[in-house]
């Protein structure tokens, strides 16, 4: 097989991981401009739920999101 066809066939997966390493790249590059644990950039979707998701706070959002889109090849495209 050669590598646009192993592409073509694979090409979601490859995708999400490019995005997932992206997005930890933006992770890291938010905690680097602010010298903070992770903890201090996201909060609870519900508080009444720990074991519930997070979302980013207001205040880092659109911050994260340029960090996401300089890193993401495929935001780019």
């Amino acid at each position: 097989m050669n590598l646009h066809e192993y592409y073509r066939n694979h090409k979601d997966a490859i995708n999400a991981s490019i995005m997932d390493i992206a997005c930890d790249l933006a992770v890291g590059r938010l905690l680097n401009a602010h010298g903070a644990p992770f903890e201090t950039f996201v909060e609870a979707d519900d508080p009444d739920d720990p074991d519930g998701g997070t979302h980013y706070k207001e205040e880092y959002q659109k911050e994260y999101d340029t960090y996401y889109d300089k890193e993401s090849p495929v935001s780019q495209s």
